[in-house]
């Protein structure tokens, strides 16, 4: 068997459902859900704005100048794109409140993905004046990515149960959420898949 080449075929298969995704593919459920995830993420990012830091950060960030992209929140500076979403997913996860979990056949399974998705997704769609149906469906794309991901890192499948005296796995944190932020603005940007293969690689 050659795995890199399986390796290969499933990278293009996940890069195609990324940028080829509609949103006429996403279900009602879905959409009301991630409606409800941003304006989450939105409150959440504004309450982390006054944690201890949060000033200093935000500050720090706007010192540093640059392109006027988009909105670090809750100060209203205008800051390069990455540097808005760096920022916000911080306030994000300053209580630790963000949506935990995601469903998979019925199964749940706790993660903070929404804290990065979302609030990427809000930075680099107000970048590039993206409209509302276009950012939910890169952010749909980003997130069932990051699940993905999620349930193959090292981890038990939800409803999995170890055989007696197995030590739980080891669980790796923030890799999934970098890479559903990779695919979220690599839609948004309008890249190609050679482009977006390539992201990936310098998110490994």
């Amino acid at each position: 068997m050659n795995t890199a080449n399986d390796g290969s075929a499933i990278t293009d298969a996940l890069i195609a459902n990324i940028l080829g995704a509609g949103f006429e593919d996403i279900g009602a459920d879905v959409v009301s859900n991630t409606k409800w995830r941003i304006l989450d993420m939105i409150g959440n990012a504004l309450a982390g704005a006054q944690c201890d830091g949060s000033p200093e950060l935000a500050k720090t960030v706007a010192d540093w100048g640059g392109k006027r992209e988009a909105t670090i929140l809750g100060y209203g500076d205008n800051v390069p794109i990455a540097e808005a979403a760096f920022v916000n997913c911080i306030f994000g996860r300053s209580f630790d409140r963000g949506p935990l979990t995601y469903v998979i056949d019925g199964k749940r399974s706790p993660n903070h993905i929404t804290e990065t998705s979302a609030l990427t997704a809000l930075a680099v769609g107000e970048s590039k004046a993206i409209n509302g149906k276009e950012l939910i469906t890169a952010m749909v794309a980003g997130d069932d990515l990051a699940a993905r991901l999620h349930l193959c890192i090292d981890r038990a499948q939800p409803g999995q149960s170890l055989p007696p005296g197995t030590p739980p796995p080891p669980q790796a944190r923030g890799s999934e959420e970098a890479f559903a932020a990779t695919a979220i603005a690599g839609r948004m940007l309008g890249v190609n898949p050679r482009q977006l293969r390539n992201a990936f690689g310098l998110a490994t």
